[in-house]
């Protein structure tokens, strides 16, 4: 089963992305964004980093976790190298993310060979489990 595939929609860009479970359909999530946005030069250095946000279902918070990954890349100018943790837990009506791993900066010399991201859109998007396995397509503003 492929982890993510690019998808062509019309004045936008978008893609599938399937998972064995949902921290692995958000992790392929994040694998498929950054690569229609960059392609890291070689990793020399890394810090550590983590964050967590809750939404009250799995498409809401699948649109903040790729939109909090977009906003570090594009205003705090760092990206995750390495996700050494992605949890998504359901506690009553809220669905928790953590996410842990490690960064680098962008480096300066592809700063602007970034493909802009304006927003992560709801459009088509639908967290659907197939079998033993998640599937999402995720459509991008560009």
């Amino acid at each position: 089963m492929p982890e993510f595939r690019e998808i062509e929609h019309t004045a936008d860009t978008g893609i599938e992305v399937w998972g064995g479970n949902l921290n692995t359909l958000f992790l392929n999530a994040a694998k498929g964004m950054y690569s229609l946005i960059f392609n890291p030069v070689k990793i020399i250095s890394y810090d550590y980093f983590e964050f967590s946000l809750s939404e009250e279902n799995p498409e809401d918070l699948l649109v903040s976790f790729l939109g909090e990954l977009n906003y570090y890349i594009f205003f705090k100018k760092i990206f995750f190298t390495q996700f050494q943790n992605i949890n998504i837990e359901q506690k009553e009506n809220v669905y928790y993310l953590f996410c842990s791993g490690q960064i680098l900066n962008v480096p300066k010399e592809q700063e602007d060979q970034l493909m802009e991201i304006k927003s992560v859109t709801y459009h088509q998007l639908k967290i659907i489990r197939q079998d033993k396995n998640y599937y999402t397509r995720i459509i991008f503003d560009i």
